[in-house]
């Protein structure tokens, strides 16, 4: 009897390599919170269904959510407390969407929070006076939690950016203000030194027999003292009018001279 010839087997597949730059697909992405950033989100809805979803899907490690029924409450709270940013429904009981922004626009602790107005409706009418009275988004019900969650992170994103730049413009005028005190004080002890070297120059001038020389020795001395005391405020005006500089100008003033007696 002959024995059958074995077929080999084959092995290929094992060396198979997974194919690179394979695109994941939909279950292979590692889950993750979307808002990262601390955060404290008000939520003013009188659907309780909706501000529950809105604990369980926006809450993460680092923000938090506070929901309240109506727009006068959420009002309280805003007073009270302080919020990143606000979803707010457009119909609820004793205070509207719209009325609690324009609050929240008006009020100085408040006026650069940003606002996502989430509503049913979508008409161009509601769309239009939510922006017209303040709200910085708009978001239409039913919600993708997901697709929100990112909306609030962005938004919250740019808001931070913004502050960072109203920040920057409030140095940059301080600095021009700081600027225009020390220019108009150097100003000052430019005029009365030049009036004082003018005056001893005057004097010196003046023939010798009219001046001994103890007094010419006195007015040459006192116009070098002068000399360097303007020397001295110039270069210190110069140097505190440098980004970052910050000097009181009476500061500068040379010694028992105010702006009045100058």
């Amino acid at each position: 009897m002959t024995d059958a010839t074995p077929i080999p087997e084959d092995h290929s597949h094992q060396h198979e390599e997974p194919a690179m730059n394979q695109p994941l697909g939909p279950n292979d992405r590692e889950w993750h919170f979307v808002i990262d950033a601390d955060a404290r989100i008000l939520v003013a809805d009188d659907d309780p269904i909706f501000r529950e979803f809105a604990a369980v899907h926006l809450a993460t490690p680092s923000a938090t959510v506070v929901a309240f029924e109506d727009g006068e409450t959420a009002w309280d709270a805003l007073e009270a407390e302080n919020f990143d940013i606000a979803l707010i429904d457009i119909e609820m009981p004793r205070l509207n969407g719209y009325e609690l922004v324009k609050r929240i626009r008006i009020n100085d602790s408040t006026r650069f929070m940003p606002v996502i107005m989430v509503t049913g409706r979508e008409d161009i009418s509601s769309i239009d006076l939510a922006f017209e009275v303040g709200a910085t988004s708009f978001a239409v019900k039913p919600v993708n939690w997901r697709l929100l969650s990112y909306q609030i992170k962005y938004v919250l994103r740019a808001t931070e950016v913004e502050r960072e730049m109203r920040a920057a413009r409030d140095r940059a005028q301080h600095h021009s203000h700081v600027n225009y005190s020390l220019l108009t004080a150097l100003r000052l002890e430019v005029d009365t030194s030049l009036n004082s070297i003018v005056g001893l120059s005057d004097l010196m001038a003046a023939p010798l027999s009219d001046l001994s020389k103890e007094q010419y020795v006195a007015s040459s001395k006192q116009i070098g003292n002068i000399g360097r005391d303007l020397l001295s405020t110039s270069s210190g005006l110069f140097a505190h009018s440098l980004p970052g500089g910050s000097i009181d100008p009476r500061a500068c003033l040379l010694p028992g001279r105010d702006s009045k007696s100058a």
